[in-house]
């Protein structure tokens, strides 16, 4: 901010002729040509000048970054921070969104004590992946009336988040039916690891009871884009079911459950079998019909929401070995 002088002080000194009504002789006057004045300038004192803001105000900062990516795709903000004091409903109207159906009646703005920093917050949204652009033009000014310099920091662009929808496969060599002797308690896979079925439940052969459950495991760092994922909005998990009459249902307690599970030793059946749940909302019901759980009308493609599990599973991806992994099992084995 810089300041004009508005106003000087200006003394004049003036010396004039003695004048004697008594006097007798014109040699006793002084001539009229004798008077003089000067002019003496003498600086104004602080409280004596009238201060003028002259200079114009400029933006300093503002939030977010030009070109940022992954801003909220519903009620996103922009901030900005000004040199000095600035007159707020200039600004407002001055200020600009640009994209499509932009409503400025969605516009609330904000502002600190000191008139130097807005927040405007939009009440609306754009479309995923839509980039925002923002402008403050020159009708916008100080207190003092100054208009806002018109350069590069006056305005700026940022994209709002993207929305995808992606399929992610298990891991084909991690799958595996897991097998677990009722009797001497040891572990063994139906068909090796990478199997592309697995049974659930228990059979009984040779009189001797054995229980079956499923694994499968996804690596997250499968996904595209999970360096950039901000929020997962829904999450599914797939499968496809076909009954099997040798398996054998247990009457109140065989219903079929599906549990998130962690562990390091992915490739061991007894640790699957043993591996402990994530700490998300505990065990997930699959459909069935009584009595029999497996009933053939749910036979064929099925899907269960595990968009909470999956979430806890992405933002803990380091502590759980960037693995996904469930358990499919029936709550009698």
């Amino acid at each position: 901010m810089t300041y004009r002088l508005a106003s000087a002080l200006l003394f004049l000194t003036l010396s004039l002729a003695a004048c004697s009504n008594g006097a007798s002789t014109p040699e006793d006057a002084a001539p009229a040509t004798d008077m003089a004045a000067q002019a003496v300038v003498v600086p104004p004192t602080e409280s004596s000048a009238q201060r003028v803001d002259v200079s114009p105000p400029t933006v300093s900062s503002f939030w977010p970054a030009n070109g940022a990516i992954g801003q909220p795709q519903l009620q996103f903000d922009v901030k900005v921070t000004f040199s000095e004091a600035m007159n707020r409903q200039s600004v407002q109207d001055a200020f600009q969104l640009t994209f499509p159906n932009v409503n400025k009646d969605l516009e609330v703005f904000t502002w600190n004590n000191l008139s130097t920093v807005v927040s405007m917050h939009y009440l609306g949204g754009t479309a995923y992946g839509g980039t925002v652009v923002w402008k403050i033009g020159s009708g916008a000014t100080d207190a003092a009336g100054n208009h806002l310099v018109q350069t590069g920091t006056v305005g700026g662009n940022f994209r709002v988040m993207r929305q995808n929808t992606v399929k992610l496969y298990s891991d084909p060599e991690k799958d595996v039916g897991a097998r677990r002797n009722h009797h001497d308690w040891t572990y063994s896979s139906a068909d090796q690891f990478g199997a592309a079925t697995a049974e659930v439940g228990w059979r009984v052969n040779k009189f001797m009871p054995t229980y079956e459950r499923a694994f499968v495991q996804f690596s997250l760092s499968k996904l595209p884009d999970l360096s950039t994922m901000t929020k997962l909005n829904g999450a599914s998990l797939h499968y496809n079911q076909t009954s099997s009459p040798d398996l054998i249902p247990i009457s109140g307690a065989g219903w079929p459950l599906l549990y998130n599970i962690t562990t390091p030793a992915w490739f061991e059946e007894a640790s699957l079998w043993d591996a402990p749940t994530v700490p998300t909302t505990g065990h997930i019901d699959l459909p069935y019909s009584s009595p029999h759980p497996w009933d053939p009308s749910w036979n064929g493609n099925n899907a269960v929401d595990i968009t909470a599990a999956f979430a806890y599973d992405l933002q803990h991806s380091a502590a759980l070995m960037g693995l996904s992994q469930w358990e499919f099992m029936v709550t009698s084995n």
